[in-house]
């Protein structure tokens, strides 16, 4: 590669595949004519890649050069045959690929979706055309609150991004699903946004993929996503201990990683029920089971990414219990707590919180009556959490939650000296249930941020 001023283009995985594929490795470098580099650059890379095997060569900018290098299992006597048959058999492929561009081009994405309909997406669950309908309902719900123009163009990319499914050259190269959409969306004249969501709603293609980086990929990548995993559960295909034959927990760890990355606040809940609604009659069980274990589904993935992530399992667990539907939020609750769990008044505020719970387990709520109280201690109990709630409430709404936990602390003295000189269980129905009630406020002020009897502590 160094010969011609340009050096190997990175594939890893192409670089493991052909080393398990020889004993005795040899490396030639040969060429192309120069004319194919009119064609796409991954259509030049796959052709050289997928059914060759052949790596390719960049010069120092990234751009392809009319190069390859190709490695043979062994050293033959003259290089040079060996050569002339590998540019042979590849300028043979990319002649084919030329000609499958030049077909796709005739027919323009738009006018393929009708087609889509012809395409089975599911057996129970229809077309690619009902799917891509589905995607600009969703995309329609997830792009309210954003500029018209930017969700017109979310639209029209949920309406084009499977037309690409119909073409000759993604057929031969499946690989080039959506690459090839946006080089044809560019060439028609679509907008850069538009060709970019087509392209970026399948990302990320690995647990550890790139992921979008427009807004419009972003949001279209997850109503993807959410469709396929709503579609499979609605129809029984739920991923087992041993079989995920549809990816569906790489599709879930995906939309957990876009949302968390870009900060989006999404409610889930409405989401999944938005998807569930958009099936019609294509679903024979319970919506709202559907939804219960698409949400339980989604929790699992996202405590396992965290645990994975270094976070301490109980801190985790705590943060989902109290909620899941908005995952920014539910993640700073956890950065939070796991930044102040080493903190020397951590283990005191979730004692306090569980010395709570306990006690109103059973008890239902109910207001409190200061008129009610008889001892200084709930007085002073009451009084403290007053002061505190406003605070707290304020910090959780600016997601300050490591403020908000040290103001929580504050209520320890006063909830230990209620415990030392207040019978709750008293005979008196009602100042039992204002006491009651005053401890489930405090309970509820714990609970905005985590259920803290998750948390293991030493003492």
């Amino acid at each position: 590669a160094e010969e011609v001023g340009g050096e190997v283009l990175e594939d890893e995985e192409l670089l493991n595949t052909v080393a398990n594929l020889v004993e005795y490795p040899v490396a030639l470098r040969g060429s192309f004519a120069r004319e194919f580099l009119d064609l796409p650059r991954d259509v030049l890379i796959s052709s050289m890649r997928e059914h060759q095997k052949y790596f390719s060569v960049v010069d120092t900018e990234g751009s392809l050069l009319p190069y390859f290098i190709v490695i043979t299992n062994n050293q033959t006597r003259d290089p040079q045959i060996v050569i002339r048959g590998t540019e042979r058999v590849l300028s043979a492929r990319l002649a084919d690929a030329r000609f499958f561009f030049d077909e796709d081009r005739k027919i323009s994405l738009s006018g393929r979706v009708v087609n889509l309909k012809q395409v089975v997406y599911q057996t129970k669950l229809g077309s690619m055309y009902d799917k891509a309908c589905r995607l600009k309902e969703l995309t329609g719900y997830l792009s309210k609150g954003l500029n018209d123009k930017l969700s017109e163009k979310l639209q029209r990319a949920s309406f084009l991004c499977k037309a690409d499914l119909l073409t000759e050259m993604v057929g031969e190269f499946p690989s080039l699903q959506g690459i090839m959409g946006r080089e044809y969306a560019l060439r028609e004249g679509e907008s850069p946004e538009v060709a970019e969501a087509i392209y970026e709603h399948y990302l990320p293609t690995s647990g550890k993929g790139a992921l979008p980086d427009s807004v419009a990929g972003s949001l279209l990548s997850i109503a993807d996503k959410i469709d396929n995993i709503v579609g499979c559960f609605a129809i029984g295909l739920i991923p087992t201990g041993t079989a995920d034959p549809h990816a569906l927990r790489r599709q879930a760890l995906g939309i957990i990683s876009i949302i968390l990355e870009k900060s989006l606040l999404l409610n889930f809940t409405t989401l999944i029920e938005r998807s569930i609604a958009l099936f019609n009659t294509k679903i024979h069980r319970s919506s709202d089971q559907v939804k219960d274990e698409v949400l339980e589904f989604i929790r699992a993935r996202f405590h396992h990414r965290l645990i994975a992530d270094g976070y301490s399992y109980d801190v985790v667990e705590a943060a989902t219990s109290t909620g899941f539907i908005d995952l920014v939020d539910t993640f700073e609750r956890i950065k939070a707590l796991q930044e102040t769990r080493n903190h020397p008044d951590f283990e005191p505020l979730v004692i306090t919180f569980k010395r709570v719970a306990n006690i109103i387990a059973s008890s239902p709520p109910g207001e409190v009556d200061a008129s009610l109280f008889e001892e200084e201690a709930e007085k002073m109990l009451y009084d403290a959490y007053r002061k505190v709630k406003s605070k707290v409430l304020s910090l959780n709404k600016r997601k300050d939650y490591p403020a908000a936990l040290k103001h929580l602390a504050r209520l320890k003295p006063s909830v230990d000296r209620f415990f030392d000189e207040v019978l709750v269980m008293c005979e008196d129905k009602k100042v039992k249930a204002n006491r009651l009630g005053l401890l489930r406020k405090i309970f509820t002020l714990f609970y905005g941020i985590a259920d803290f009897s998750k948390i293991v502590t030493e003492g």
